[in-house]
């Protein structure tokens, strides 16, 4: 008795992996796998004008060690120009927010 339920059970097995291999072939006929398509070539991106996060950084931090009464003073020109950090703030803004810097070490 045994024996015949794992013969059943064999035999169901086998023919659940029949229909799915049937399934499987249907779905790759109707949705055939999709292509990556290639990138365009895209031309080299113009450099940056202006300063980077780096040296507005690299400033700040030999401004402040110079004179480290401006410690509150760049935090809130930073903060002005829209982050915590320098790194936080638009790309854009960074020419602007060196020239306020420059303003408060002279």
């Amino acid at each position: 008795m045994l024996e015949q339920k794992i013969a059943d059970l064999t035999d169901s097995i086998c023919m659940l992996i029949e229909r799915l291999d049937r399934i499987w072939q249907q779905t790759e006929e109707v949705a055939p796998k999709a292509q990556v398509p290639e990138k365009a070539a895209e031309p080299d991106a113009p450099a940056p004008e202006g300063p980077s996060t780096e040296e507005l950084e690299d400033l700040c931090l030999s401004i402040v060690r110079d004179k480290p009464g401006l410690t509150p003073k760049i935090k809130s020109v930073i903060k002005n120009f829209g982050g915590e950090l320098i790194k936080d703030c638009p790309k854009h803004k960074l020419p602007a927010l060196k020239e306020e810097i420059m303003e408060l070490a002279a």
